[in-house]
């Protein structure tokens, strides 16, 4: 593109948007491989060239510029540097080693090149959206070296680029605490419950780098970079958790890909489904990895959300572990339907809630007796640590014949 230098010291630079457009993009913004931003203004042109301001710009003060906070003429007097580019780019293409690239300060400027006062920028939210989109996770891959995972959250209940902190903080911590659990099961070793290997959650830890606009968005990068291959564990959980998204509120997929990953991962998912609809919060996620052939992204709509919800915990119903243990009844309450059983080969205690289906042969049972108990394993996440906790229900009841 003319109006684009390349390999000059503002570096490699790729379009973002346009505001402005006649015969050619007279005001639009764009940025380098490093993420540095400039707004560009066409300013002067000549029968061999075109002249342009391209003003170095901060992401928080681009917001401001894009949602209308900030004149566009003080986006240049007032740049954050002290200084713009004024950058003169030849029409032949043959000659674009000959692009000039003048630092002027702002005080140097010509103000009757510059827009009229009282102009300003006032694309909206939706425009800052499309800007996140162009991100380009990827790009975070190779500047970090690390697997990146960007997920951006539109809360209906607060204003654009702000976030209620103790929903985005279960969100964060409900999303680690899944990519641990898809991990464990990418790396062969996966177990209802305790406590997941340190080696495990070494490999696929993952912190914040950052944080966006669109509405809110937030950066997460692996603690452990990817091998020679651009490969990782991490990026394994991470390609796990992206499919699950992508999956939606899709019944037939969701069973078949939560009966594969186990059943710690599925009640994760559940607490995080649980979480992200506690927020009223719709989700796009976005995956950059060193390796190439790796990436992608995947949108997850409140609404489909709470039809997932409803998947995951039907298949976490459907998949209870049972079976039957001979012991003495030890306690019964109807109130609390709540039973006590001692196993007489392991001395283990049993103790949980009675099913309805139970609950009128356990009443009339005799406490001390040994009896044959048809015993269903439940697993619980908590929300607030992310351990696993196993509970038992109380299936059936009856007597042992001949003792």
């Amino acid at each position: 593109m003319s109006f684009l230098p390349q390999g000059t010291i503002l570096g490699n630079l790729e379009m973002l948007e346009v505001y402005e457009f006649y015969d050619k993009p007279c005001l639009f913004s764009c940025r380098n491989v490093a993420g540095q931003i400039f707004l560009a203004l066409w300013i002067d042109e000549t029968a061999y060239a075109d002249s342009w301001f391209y003003a170095p710009t901060s992401l928080k003060r681009f917001q401001q510029i894009v949602v209308g906070n900030i004149e566009l003429r003080n986006a240049f007097l007032t740049a954050e540097d002290g200084f713009v580019f004024e950058v003169t780019i030849p029409y032949d293409q043959n000659n674009q080693s000959h692009i000039e690239v003048a630092q002027i300060m702002c005080e140097g400027l010509e103000e009757n090149k510059l827009p009229l006062a009282g102009e300003f920028l006032e694309t909206g939210t939706q425009s800052l959206a499309s800007i996140i989109d162009k991100q380009d996770v990827k790009r975070s891959a190779i500047q970090f070296t690390r697997e990146t995972l960007d997920l951006a959250f539109s809360f209906s209940n607060t204003g654009a680029m702000q976030a209620p902190a103790a929903p985005l903080g279960s969100l964060l911590q409900a999303t680690q605490y899944l990519i641990d659990a898809l991990g464990q099961f990418k790396a062969g070793q996966p177990t209802m419950k305790g406590n997941i290997s340190k080696r495990i959650l070494r490999q696929t830890e993952i912190v914040v780098a950052g944080t966006f606009a669109g509405s809110f968005g937030v950066e997460f990068i692996s603690v452990e970079k990817p091998d020679f291959w651009g490969n990782s564990l991490a990026g394994d959980a991470i390609e796990s958790f992206l499919e699950l998204i992508k999956i939606g509120k899709d019944a037939e997929k969701l069973r078949k890909y939560l009966l594969t990953v186990q059943p710690r991962a599925a009640s994760r998912y559940r607490v995080f489904l649980e979480k992200l609809i506690n927020s009223r919060a719709k989700l796009r996620a976005e995956w950059g990895s060193l390796n190439q052939d790796k990436g992608g992204s995947g949108e997850l709509l409140l609404i489909d959300a709470k039809i997932a919800l409803g998947i995951v915990t039907q298949i976490e119903e459907e998949k209870p572990k049972q079976y039957e243990i001979n012991g003495e009844l030890v306690g019964v309450n109807k109130r609390t339907k709540s039973f006590e059983i001692l196993e007489v080969k392991s001395n283990r205690k049993y103790s949980g809630r009675i099913l309805d289906l139970a609950l009128s042969v356990a009443e009339t049972a005799t406490l001390s007796e040994i009896y044959t108990s048809t015993i269903r394993e439940i697993i619980e996440v908590s929300p607030a640590t992310g351990e696993e906790k196993t509970k038992y229900q109380l299936v059936g009841l009856k007597p042992i014949v001949n003792q």
